[in-house]
């Protein structure tokens, strides 16, 4: 794993987490299902940690956006406003996508 999350990545060690996993069934050999299945869950866990990470980055851009928006209402900055609200809107897409 890199020192990252990545939801590809982690996808990737899950499937050839699972793929050991059913050789080993297979072969009889316990040891390698063993060590399909901890590939596997380490998989997993790394898809969560992106999925974790990408939310958080996703919140906070919601939040500074929607302040960033009033703020620029109360003042009448209508271009700044946009790009808050472009900031906010990327936000809640990305919250979404990591859900």
């Amino acid at each position: 794993m890199s020192s990252d999350p990545s939801k590809t990545s982690g996808n990737l060690q899950a499937g050839l987490g699972s793929a050991q996993k059913n050789v080993g069934s297979a072969l009889g050999n316990e040891s390698m299902q063993a060590k399909g299945n901890a590939r596997n869950a380490q998989g997993n866990a790394e898809v969560k940690q992106a999925e974790t990470q990408g939310y958080l980055e996703g919140l906070k851009d919601k939040v500074v956006g929607g302040v960033n928006s009033a703020i620029d209402s109360v003042t009448g900055n209508n271009t700044d406003k946009a790009k808050a609200e472009a900031q906010r809107a990327k936000g809640e897409t990305k919250m979404n996508i990591n859900k």
